[in-house]
């Protein structure tokens, strides 16, 4: 006479396991779904981030550029006879 831990064994290998992967797999399409939401979500956050850091350095470019004095007309005059010389 078997054992009964031989024969819950072969229950499980028989009829559990058969049921359990079939459940993962029903499940998995909708996890990998959940996944996807959850990456397209973050890209778009990113997304927004990145434009948002792009165009505070655009306005910080334009700001210094506006900020920046000309130079004096001296220093000028004296870096043109450089580069003529």
């Amino acid at each position: 006479m078997p054992r009964v831990q031989t024969v819950l064994k072969s229950f499980e290998r028989a009829f559990i396991r058969p049921v359990v992967r079939w459940l993962r797999n029903i499940r998995r399409p909708l996890r990998d779904t959940a996944q996807v939401a959850k990456l397209e979500a973050r890209i778009a956050e990113l997304e927004t981030r990145v434009r948002e850091l792009t165009g505070l350095v655009y306005l910080r470019m334009d700001d210094d550029a506006a900020n920046t004095p000309a130079p004096p007309d001296n220093i000028t005059a004296a870096l043109a006879s450089r580069e003529a010389a």
